[in-house]
């Protein structure tokens, strides 16, 4: 597997991949996922690329000779002839569908899927910056002041420090510090993304950029930004006030009311959350201490539901519907059968009275029948 990002501010670019590969937990390998495509004062363009290697590497190279033509009269386009990044995009799209066109039956046939992701931005001249990502059809989408970066491959740890950090206005060296982060964060939450990095800074409208670098475990600047990061998370975090649950003093209330008090609609919210997770068990099939008035108390007992679905008679039930009924039967239950239970001992042996007792217990588990029906 692998990590890319790539980031567009108004700036300039960032993109930053790493270069672990793996076919299994003793095939891992190095290899790059990051290549230039650079001429001088004209474009200045960069891939970045996960997925499946063999494919993403047939797509590269593909890439250099891959042409495209609108209508016969037309000179083909290519990446060095292209007018604009869309165009070179186009190209680079219809790169991943020759080679699925020539290798997906193979590959099916062997059980492999076709599956290959692209993040490809830069700059032609005449134009301004572009960023996009790429999809095993070979169809994309660009980039947007609402979604300045594109990620791909083990997207989710690096995700959220880029939510909160970059924006269309970041400064550059800020969105490569963040795009750092971003993959210390992957680095230290799953192993199949891995050292060396490859990073590159492309400063707006230079059409070059000599902030190339190769980042590995040597590397002073990152680090010193791994261990920092860690430092400051967990200083931060030791910093945040605990919850405070019996009413003690806080100076951050998060149930309480300004006079102390609990919201009406917090209390009846908590009340209504506490009905769903907290069940009351008079069953008699559970041995209790009897209280001084003799009457068995109740207990509490706290339930953890399992939302996966369940086959019950030959359809398909949320397993916390099927518990809930049935939870819900027994109580309702239990606590009728207790009060006829009473009732029977303080009307006696009368035999009508003990005929209706029974009627009543009848149509009790009848109803508790229902319920673990329903």
């Amino acid at each position: 597997m692998t990590y890319c990002v790539a980031i567009k501010t108004r700036a300039g670019l960032v993109f930053l991949s790493d270069s672990r590969t793996n076919a299994g937990l003793d095939m891992i390998s190095t290899y790059r996922k990051m290549i230039i495509y650079e001429k001088k004062g004209d474009r200045f363009m960069v891939l970045l690329s996960a997925g499946n290697l063999s494919i993403s590497q047939s797509v590269r190279e593909m890439l250099q000779v891959e042409k495209i033509v609108d209508h016969p009269d037309a000179e083909p386009i290519t990446i060095w002839n292209a007018k604009s990044m869309f165009d070179a995009a186009r190209v680079l799209g219809a790169a991943v569908r020759h080679v699925h066109e020539r290798d997906a039956a193979a590959l099916k046939a062997g059980g492999v899927d076709f599956n290959v992701s692209m993040i490809f931005g830069g700059q032609i001249n005449g134009e301004g910056m572009r960023l996009y990502q790429i999809y095993s059809p070979g169809n994309f989408i660009e980039a947007t002041a609402e979604t300045p970066y594109f990620q791909i491959g083990e997207s989710k740890y690096g995700k959220p420090v880029l939510d909160r950090v970059i924006t269309p206005d970041t400064p550059l060296d800020e969105a490569a510090k963040c795009a750092l982060v971003s993959m210390d964060s992957t680095l230290k939450s799953n192993l199949s993304v891995g050292l060396p990095l490859d990073m590159v800074v492309y400063e707006a409208d230079k059409l070059q950029s000599d902030r190339v670098v190769c980042i590995d475990e040597n590397n002073p600047y990152f680090n010193m930004l791994r261990d920092n990061w860690g430092k400051k998370l967990r200083e931060m975090f030791d910093s945040l006030e605990d919850p405070v649950w019996n009413g003690d003093a806080t100076d951050i209330p998060s149930l309480r009311t300004a006079d102390g008090g609990i919201s009406r609609e917090r209390e009846s919210l908590n009340r209504a959350r506490l009905r769903e997770v907290r069940i009351i068990d008079d069953s008699p099939s559970v041995t209790h201490a009897r209280a001084s008035d003799g009457h068995r108390p109740a207990k509490e007992v706290d339930v953890i539901r399992n939302d996966r679905p369940r086959k019950v008679e030959g359809t398909t039930r949320r397993h916390s519907d099927c518990r809930r009924g049935r939870t819900e039967g027994t109580v309702t239950v239990n606590a009728q059968r207790t009060a006829i239970n009473e009732g029977r001992t303080s009307v006696g042996v009368d035999g009508r009275e003990n005929k209706e007792t029974r009627t009543a217990l009848r149509e009790v588990r009848g109803r508790r029948d229902d319920a673990l029906e329903g």
